[in-house]
């Protein structure tokens, strides 16, 4: 089969800090119903949905903001810009995405007062597959080096060109020296240029 592979600059680093570093989340009715698994990164969030990801990016970091007397009075997001921007696999199968490779231990998330909120035993996964989101091709979310990278698995009976990406909410975009360009309300995020791989007898090969 034939491995498409995307990473982005600024990079989008996993959290360094905290229990939830580099763990693919269930969600079991702690978060919106839409979102299947989440992510936590250094720069925010990312929620995986059918067939879609949105990205929650904040500007700054966590350290660069006073926090003496702000966490007391909820006030840090108000603190920190983001920009929330989705990414869609046009005319692709409802695909689910499927945590893969269970890690060990789970989470209770007990917030407030709504008792449907709440949720016991999640677990956390070390890689996502978004099986069969066309036919031959699974979409793949994992971490590289602590940051996040998704790959396109093509198997000889799958047409890389059928892979459409629809993105919304950004404020532009363009392709530059074959890297993609999207322009958001707090800065630039770049798509580098995919890197295409074989796996020939153990090894990784380039494909031109």
């Amino acid at each position: 089969g034939l491995f498409l592979a995307f990473l982005f600059f600024p990079p989008l680093l996993l959290a360094s800090t905290g229990e939830t570093q580099g763990r693919f989340i269930e969600n079991k009715g702690q978060w919106e119903s839409e979102t299947n698994y989440r992510l936590t990164l250094h720069q925010g969030e990312v929620y995986f949905q059918s067939s879609s990801v949105l990205f929650d990016i904040h500007q700054g970091y966590m350290e660069e903001v006073d926090l003496s007397e702000e966490m007391h009075h909820h006030k840090l997001r108000d603190k920190i810009k983001g920009h929330a921007y989705r990414v869609k696999l046009n005319g692709a199968a409802n695909s689910k995405p499927d945590g893969m490779e269970k890690l060990p231990g789970y989470f209770n998330f007990i917030k407030g007062k709504d008792t449907r909120k709440w949720a016991s035993q999640v677990y956390s996964f070390t890689y996502l597959n978004y099986a069969d989101v066309y036919k031959g091709i699974d979409w793949i979310f994992k971490s590289s080096n602590g940051q996040l990278k998704y790959e396109f698995i093509i198997s000889p009976n799958g047409n890389p060109a059928d892979i459409l990406m629809d993105y919304e909410g950004l404020n532009g975009m363009r392709i530059k020296e074959g890297n993609l360009i999207l322009q958001t309300s707090i800065g630039k995020i770049t798509e580098l240029k995919p890197y295409a791989y074989q796996i020939i007898q153990g090894k990784k090969v380039e494909v031109p």
